[in-house]
C-alpha cells in the first residue's frame, strides 16, 4: 500500500509530551503499560500513542475495553484509515492525559507501510517524546514531570533516562539494571558515548528526548537496514548530552514473547553481530568495535566448523585487540559447543544471583 494514499490523523492540539507505545501480543501485560501511563501527574497536557500492530493473541479486545472503562466515551474522536481504526479520548480521571489508540488491522511489516509513519504527526505537535513498549511499564506517577523538568533547565541535554528495575517474568525474580554500580552517593548519571559502549546503561522505557533532537537524527537512523536502542542512543549522544536520574520509576519486563529476551542465543547474537558490524563500517567510531567483537566471539560458539565460521574467525580477529580478546576468539573457535554453552549457563546463573533485589 503507497504510503501517499493515506491520510494520517493529524491531532487537533498541541502536547507538552508524546508518550509513545509499540505493543504486540502483550495481552497480558498491556493494561499495566495503560496504567503507569494514565497515574502520570503533571502541569502540562501529554498524549498516550498507543500502537497495535494487529495482535493475535486478542490485545485489542484488552485494549478497547481498558479505554471504555477508564476514559470519557463521551468525548471519543473515530477515525479509520485504511491501515488503522484510531480512537482518540481524554482519560476519565486524568485531565492532563489523552490517549490515541491505533489498532491496526494487519501487521505492517512487509506491506511498505512504516509504524513511525502514525507516529510523526504527533511528534510534530509536542516538545518531548517518551518510550514505553506494551510490555513494560511505569512505577512513579512523577516520572513525566521530574523528566520535562530536568530537561527544561537543561538545554544543553538531548534526553533524560532513569533507573529502573528489571522483572523476570518466568522465575518471578526482581533483578537490578545493568549498571546500578554506577551510581554513586545518590547522584545523578552523566551518560557519555564512553560510558555507554561499555555497560547497557538503561532502556527505551525510561527515556525521555527532545523532538528536535529526535528530528535531527531522523536521517542518520534511516541510513540503517535496522536500527535498534543502541542505534537511538548513540546518535542523540552526538547531537546532545545524556543523564539518567537517580531514581527508580520503571519495570522492564523480561519474558519469552520479547523482542529480545525471547530470542534464542544464535538468533540474538546473530543479530548483534549483524547490528554491530553495520554500525562499525558507517560510522568507523572505534566504541563499537568492542561489542562488535565480543558478539561475533558469542556467535562462533554456535556456529559448526565450516566455511562460514573461518570467515567468521578472520573478521572478527582482523577487529581485535590484546591477547585476552584473541584468547575468547581461539577458545570459542575450536572449543566444542557443549562446554560453552555449560559453562555460559553457569555463568549466567551465578551473574544473575547476583542482580537479585
Amino acid at each position: 500500500m503507497s504510503n501517499d494514499k493515506i491520510n494520517y490523523p493529524v491531532p487537533e492540539q498541541e502536547y507538552k509530551v508524546l508518550v509513545r507505545c509499540a505493543t504486540y501480543n502483550h495481552s497480558k501485560y498491556i493494561e499495566d503499560a495503560l496504567n503507569g501511563f494514565a497515574i502520570q501527574k503533571t502541569n502540562f497536557p501529554f498524549v498516550c500513542h498507543v500502537m497495535d500492530d494487529a495482535s493475535t493473541d486478542g490485545e485489542q479486545d484488552i485494549i478497547k475495553a481498558w479505554m471504555e472503562r477508564e476514559c470519557d466515551m463521551s468525548k471519543v474522536k473515530t477515525i479509520e484509515i485504511p491501515t488503522s481504526i484510531v480512537y482518540t479520548v481524554p482519560h476519565k480521571m486524568n485531565a492532563s492525559c489523552t490517549f490515541t489508540f491505533y489498532l491496526l488491522k494487519q501487521n505492517l511489516h512487509g506491506t511498505g507501510d512504516r509504524k513511525m509513519n502514525h507516529v510523526y504527526p504527533w511528534r510534530e505537535k509536542c516538545e518531548f517524546e517518551a518510550i514505553c513498549e506494551g510490555d513494560d511499564y511505569w512505577t512513579d506517577p512523577l516520572k513525566l514531570q521530574k523528566q520535562v523538568d530536568f530537561l527544561d533547565s537543561h538545554p544543553d541535554y538531548s534526553f533524560c533516562c532513569h533507573r529502573f528495575n528489571i522483572y523476570e517474568q518466568n522465575t518471578n525474580r526482581w533483578l537490578k539494571e545493568y549498571a546500578h554500580n554506577y551510581y554513586v552517593d545518590g547522584r545523578d548519571l552523566d551518560i557519555t558515548l564512553e560510558l555507554y559502549s561499555s555497560v547497557w546503561v538503561t532502556q527505551p522505557l525510561t527515556m525521555m528526548a527532545r523532538v528536535s533532537s529526535l528530528n535531527e537524527i531522523k536521517s542518520d537512523l534511516q541510513k540503517y537496514k535496522a536500527w535498534r536502542d543502541v542505534h537511538l542512543f548513540y546518535y542523540l549522544l552526538k547531537v546532545g548530552k545524556g543523564i539518567s536520574l537517580n531514581r527508580n520509576m520503571g519495570v522492564y519486563r523480561w519474558h519469552e514473547g520479547g523482542i529480545a529476551s525471547g530470542l534464542s542465543g544464535v538468533v540474538r547474537y546473530n543479530s548483534a553481530y549483524s547490528i554491530y558490524k553495520e554500525l562499525l563500517t558507517k560510522t568507523n567510531d572505534k566504541l563499537f568495535r568492542r561489542p562488535f567483537v565480543k558478539n561475533t566471539i558469542r556467535l562462533l560458539r554456535y556456529k559448526p566448523f565450516s566455511t562460514e565460521s573461518i570467515a567468521l574467525f578472520k573478521e572478527v580477529w582482523s577487529y581485535s585487540c590484546g591477547w585476552r580478546e584473541k584468547a575468547d576468539i581461539l577458545i570459542s573457535f575450536f572449543t566444542p559447543l557443549f562446554i560453552i554453552n555449560k559453562l555460559s549457563k553457569r555463568y549466567r546463573k551465578q551473574y544473575l544471583s547476583n542482580q537479585v533485589i
